[in-house]
């Protein structure tokens, strides 16, 4: 009797990692940009794109110099015109602004200073490699060996993975719905593929490289450990609490 419940487990088991392997978009599917799946869904899924466009994931990083002269301007938080450094060396707004907002030259360096929302100021701040440290979670389908995006801002293929096989086919079952996955700990990797502090299995980017949604982040990422309040921590707080070992995450709440 104990030798057939082991069976039935050990089957389970092995039908749980089937389909956790299946709740991913295919492996030789590319990242096309979320102006793609906008241009589709917009009629069929209006309230979805509706509340999207505007959200502070798809104003991650804007282009200053957008067609769309709208987007910037609502996007933008301060006068460029008093920046303590020249307003023709910021080429993207990086960040939507809800509490700060910094902003990046053409090489991608973050400008030494950002500004400060609610105190209306401007403050220094790192002039970092945004290349290399940032730009993992702000743009979508991002290669930091290039630094080439498919899109700036944190795109559907963030949390659905890459669609060109979805495109292609338009079967839902080419994409990933996050719904769709069991395991509460593999869907919160999704939102800690951003939301997480550590670094890449190279040691260097503080990013998970590779990563595609519905996979095993851990296997691409170390977390590093933390030792009270912090900024991107949330995977490693969550990961040490007793919501984790009960199943709540992230899309529990």
């Amino acid at each position: 009797m104990r030798r057939g419940r082991a069976y039935v487990w050990t089957v389970a088991a092995v039908a749980g990692l089937v389909s956790a392997a299946q709740a991913m978009a295919p492996p030789n599917a590319t990242y096309r940009g979320q102006k793609q799946c906008i241009s589709c869904h917009r009629t069929p899924n209006p309230a979805i794109i509706n509340k999207y466009v505007p959200s502070p994931m798809a104003q991650a990083m804007v282009d200053i110099n957008d067609a769309d002269e709208d987007k910037v301007a609502a996007v933008l938080k301060a006068d460029l015109a008093t920046a303590p450094f020249g307003k023709d060396k910021v080429a993207f707004i990086f960040g939507a602004g809800r509490d700060e907002q910094a902003y990046l030259d053409k090489g991608l360096m973050v400008l030494p200073q950002m500004w400060l929302v609610r105190e209306k100021k401007w403050v220094d701040t790192p002039a970092v490699d945004a290349g290399q440290q940032c730009l993992g979670c702000h743009v979508t389908g991002y290669n930091p060996k290039t630094h080439a995006s498919k899109a700036l801002g944190v795109g559907c293929e963030m949390c659905h993975g890459p669609g060109s096989a979805h495109i292609s086919t338009l079967k839902k079952g080419e994409t990933l719905d996050p719904g769709d996955i069991d395991d509460a700990h593999v869907r919160a990797y999704i939102c800690g593929q951003c939301h997480a502090k550590g670094l890449a299995k190279d040691g260097v980017t503080p990013f998970a490289v590779d990563y595609r949604p519905g996979g095993d982040l851990l296997a691409l990422f170390d977390l590093a450990k933390v030792n009270g309040p912090g900024r991107n921590q949330q995977l490693n707080d969550l990961m040490t609490s007793k919501h984790w070992r009960k199943g709540i995450v992230c899309d529990t709440c």
